[in-house]
């Protein structure tokens, strides 16, 4: 009775792990925890950065970036935000600056990408915060 009462709880276990893992949380979960963020960084203020922010103020609040890069030719197409594309126009190219507070503990591992993009007046045009693939 007891061994079948185990064998059950570990299919049942197995199944809710499963789909756990499935439904992409376990994935989540693991990413998480394989990043490690800059130094000054909170969810907090993270979370308070808007379109419009000049690049001075966030890295104020923030802190200094993990890695600074440039994208001289972004198309202004790509941006989800239909004011920000309107702003820059539609069909053009710009140079975009982007800034990360967070890198991969093990950079063979999926980790939380947290970077906020800058448009050619180093203004907040987007900002990101997912679990990379």
């Amino acid at each position: 009775m007891k061994k079948a009462l185990a064998i059950s709880t570990a299919i049942i276990v197995s199944l809710l792990l499963g789909v756990f893992w499935m439904i992409g949380l376990g994935h989540d979960y693991f990413g998480v925890r394989n990043t490690t963020y800059a130094k000054g960084f909170s969810e907090d203020v993270y979370s308070s950065i808007h379109n419009g922010m000049r690049y001075e103020d966030v890295v104020t609040r923030l802190g200094d970036p993990i890695s600074k890069n440039i994208n001289r030719e972004y198309p202004v197409w790509a941006l989800r935000d239909e004011k920000v594309r309107k702003r820059l126009g539609k069909d053009q190219t710009f140079e975009m600056k982007v800034i990360s507070y967070s890198e991969p503990s093990d950079p063979m591992k999926d980790f939380e990408l947290v970077q906020i993009a800058f448009g050619p007046d180093l203004t907040v045009i987007s900002k990101e915060k997912w679990v990379t693939d």
